[in-house]
């Protein structure tokens, strides 16, 4: 505790607390009365017989209230406050608003320190209120300190963002945080740290008073690693209902979605989606499908909690036939605290057949024969070979398409190096297309017999294939650009196996030795690399698995030939321009729904928007936020701003006042 205003109350004291103590060391003056007989007047007797006008001081309750009372109304004028105060003079305040989806969650019952009837006649408070709430009172404690404040407001979900820069006005920073809305997105608290960090040095603000960063939020993150904060200590101001103030948040959730076609069978799909529930006293919950519009199925799914700290959890699974492709949406049709996650969908594409070319050197009557006894088998491909010479023809006049006269899905290069980078994603098997940066140089090492001493076992190229037993005589090694490209296999000499991923260009997978000149055909591996290669290239497995985007997220998109610009409608309304090379990239979408797109080829799919967040949809209280190696621990607002105290006092002194009044009344009424 301190005080604001302490000279004040010292000089008010200096003048009070005599002249009241004077009231009391004086004699009264009395009036002169003839009376019959003086034996019932001792007391004024012994009054009157005294030489001094000062009296001794006697116990008395009135004079103990009184001094109470001219205590409190003193203690009222030196402004106590309640709380840290951060150093003397002026002071920099950073607050860092969450606005991800789990702060629309709409709390049923009261907010702290309110009455719970407030609630009962109007609408849920959402927990973003709530932090709105807690800033705006944060302000008001700030201009009634006297101190000089500068406050910045930032906002945050998965993108951080200031709302209002370092001002010393805080009619802007209260007006900005009314201005803030929830954005349906995760919400990641790194990107904000980092935003707040840039703008922490005293050279930003033009002052060099304490900083103070206060977090207003429920605790719910989604960052990959713990954010760390150089800046000041973070006070993590928890607007989630904690302790006897509210029950179990009521929501249930769906947190994961994936579709996919079956390999034998491309009309079946299968429909898996994860469900998550804080809603303790819920075991069961309804699951609705449907298919553009028309409801194919519906379940009830249960949900059981493994970890009695952790929300229940379930699983819904759907096969059902599908031929011409559709929207596929997902409801839960109950009312909770969150509403953004109680539906999703995806885009299913019809069943369709990715078409691959395999170019092999004009002078050979065809591609390798181990090559091909394996893409031939791929499921769901059709394969076109053309010899060198007609494929640099068509590469030439900027038309490579196949005799249905579609784009090739992927390129398989068989010891072919072409003039051009290909305009479709590439396969190279001993040889390389022309990317900047990249070539085949020869090894270091003369070794007629190399080995695979490692290979990248995370990649999804690599997935299950083992190359232990490999041996290469080829002594050619690939020398990889800086820029994303990543070396999957490591022979003696250098890298033998790569993968080039360029921003605005299409992926290129090298093999740097003759297929001829290994072991390697000769095994299952090979099989299953050709298998992995052309899946990662065509992306297949996303495409079975339908189309979406989660909201917060971006994915890039070919524009119509000619446009300039996409222009988005649906939830949310936004122009976004077309890039040199013709691509556009969707998103951050923060608005969960379908979107229609003009500006995209003719017939393009709505693009839908999800929430599918575990952080997001678990909506109980956390006790404190990481932030590198300490802990922020949940606090109200009381503990986290000083709270001025002299309204508590003068309410104290009004109450002495009346008491002291009442102990007047019966002392005159017992003389």
């Amino acid at each position: 505790m301190s005080l604001l205003s302490p000279l004040t109350a010292l000089l008010v004291a200096g003048v009070a607390v005599p002249a009241l103590l004077l009231l009391y060391f004086l004699k009264l003056r009395r009036k002169e009365v003839w009376i019959g007989s003086t034996m019932l007047w001792s007391k004024v007797v012994e009054d009157l017989q005294a030489n001094t006008p000062f009296q001794r001081l006697r116990a008395s309750w009135l004079l103990f209230l009184q001094f109470l009372l001219l205590l409190a109304l003193l203690l009222a004028l030196a402004r106590p406050i309640f709380g840290t105060r951060q150093g003397e003079g002026g002071q920099r305040v950073i607050l860092l608003v969450d606005v991800s989806a789990s702060m629309g969650a709409r709390e049923t019952r009261a907010p702290a320190g309110s009455d719970p009837k407030d609630d009962a006649s109007g609408e849920p408070v959402t927990r973003l209120d709530r932090a709105k709430g807690s800033a705006i009172e944060m302000l008001d404690r700030l201009k009634r300190s006297g101190d000089e404040v500068q406050v910045m407001v930032v906002a945050f979900a998965t993108r951080a963002r200031i709302a209002q820069t370092f001002t010393s006005d805080l009619r802007f920073a209260r007006a900005a945080i009314d201005a803030l809305q929830v954005l349906e997105e995760p919400g990641l608290l790194g990107p904000a740290l980092r935003l707040a960090e840039t703008y922490a040095g005293p050279e930003q603000a033009g002052s060099a008073g304490p900083m103070r960063t206060v977090l207003l939020s429920d605790g719910r993150f989604g960052d990959d690693r713990t954010p760390s904060y150089a800046a000041a200590e973070v006070e993590f101001v928890s607007v989630a209902q904690r302790g006897d103030e509210a029950a179990d948040p009521d929501n249930v959730g769906i947190t994961f979605l994936a579709a996919r076609r079956d390999l034998l069978d491309a009309s079946q799909v299968d429909v898996l989606c994860g469900l998550l529930s804080t809603a303790a006293p819920l075991k069961t919950v309804q699951v609705e499908f449907a298919l553009d519009g028309q409801a194919i199925d519906s379940q009830a799914i249960s949900l059981e909690a493994r970890d009695p700290k952790r929300p229940a959890e379930g699983l819904a699974r759907l096969r059902f036939t599908n031929r011409s492709g559709g929207v596929l949406r997902i409801n839960i049709p109950r009312g909770d605290d969150l509403a953004t996650d109680n539906a999703v969908g995806l885009l299913l594409a019809p069943p369709t057949t990715a078409t691959l070319l395999v170019v092999y050197p004009a002078d050979d009557a065809g591609p390798d024969e181990y090559l091909m006894s394996v893409v031939n088998e791929l499921p769901l491909y059709e394969v076109e070979t053309w010899p060198a010479d007609r494929f640099e023809t068509a590469l030439k006049s900027g038309s490579v398409q196949s005799n249905r006269g579609h784009d090739f899905s992927a390129i398989i290069l068989d010891r072919v190096s072409p003039s051009a980078v290909p305009d479709a994603p590439s396969l190279s098997i001993g040889a390389r297309p022309p990317v900047p940066g990249l070539s085949l140089a020869p090894s270091e090492i003369e070794n007629p017999s190399r080995r695979v001493l490692s290979w990248s076992r995370q990649h999804p190229i690599m997935a299950s294939v083992g190359l232990d037993t490999i041996a290469v005589a080829d002594e050619r090694r690939i020398s990889l650009p800086d820029e994303r490209s990543e070396a999957l296999a490591l022979a003696e000499g250098g890298p033998i196996i790569g993968v080039v991923e360029p921003r605005r260009g299409r992926r290129h997978i090298i093999v740097s030795f003759d297929l001829r000149q290994s072991n390697w055909p000769l095994h299952v591996s090979f099989a299953i690399f050709i298998q992995n290669a052309v899946d990662y290239l065509t992306q297949r497995g996303s495409i079975e698995a339908g189309q979406m985007i989660r909201t917060g997220e971006t994915m890039t998109l070919r524009a119509e030939p000619g446009a300039t610009q996409v222009t988005l409608t649906g939830p949310d309304e936004r122009t976004i321009p077309v890039r040199e090379d013709g691509a556009v990239t969707i998103g951050p979408l923060d608005r969960v729904g379908a979107y229609e797109a003009q500006g995209l080829p003719a017939g393009s799919a709505p693009i839908i928007a999800n929430l599918l967040s575990e952080t997001e949809s678990n909506l109980q209280p956390v006790d404190s936020v990481a932030i590198g190696h300490e802990a922020a621990p949940a606090q109200p607002l009381d503990r986290s701003t000083p709270r001025e105290l002299w309204p508590w006092l003068v309410a104290l002194a009004l109450a002495i006042l009346g008491l002291e009044w009442v102990v007047y009344l019966l002392r005159a009424r017992w003389r």
